[in-house]
């Protein structure tokens, strides 16, 4: 917890300590029966704008965020492609072994004058 707060990383916030601490010192002038309206209305409006700013200051994170997601996505389409490659590349490789096996012992035959090939 922070201040009170659920959240712990708020504190590490520096923007949020501020407004923190811009709330803790604020005073306002009292009047005859009670505070100037003027004033109170200024701090609220400070403090939206400070939270509207550091609302702004992560929506670039949020965006980020939601890049490394498609990023993410599209790595593990692309291994699921590389695994689907690499079962055809063994199985190229075994087919490439039996032709050359085969292509190795035809030539033996034809070298002992066993084989005659026509065009």
């Amino acid at each position: 917890m922070w201040n009170g707060e659920l959240n712990p990383m708020l504190g590490k916030i520096p923007e949020i300590r501020e407004i923190d601490a811009y709330l803790r010192d604020v005073t306002f002038q009292r009047r005859l029966l009670g505070c100037d309206p003027d004033e109170v209305r200024d701090c609220l409006a400070e403090v939206a704008r400070r939270y509207k700013a550091v609302a702004a200051s992560l929506l670039p994170q949020q965006g980020q965020d939601w890049q490394l997601q498609e990023l993410r996505e599209r790595i593990a389409q692309l291994e699921r492609e590389n695994s689907g490659l690499r079962e055809w590349a063994r199985w190229y490789e075994q087919e490439n072994a039996a032709l050359r096996a085969e292509n190795t012992a035809l030539r033996a035959a034809q070298a002992q004058g066993g084989l005659v090939y026509y065009n």
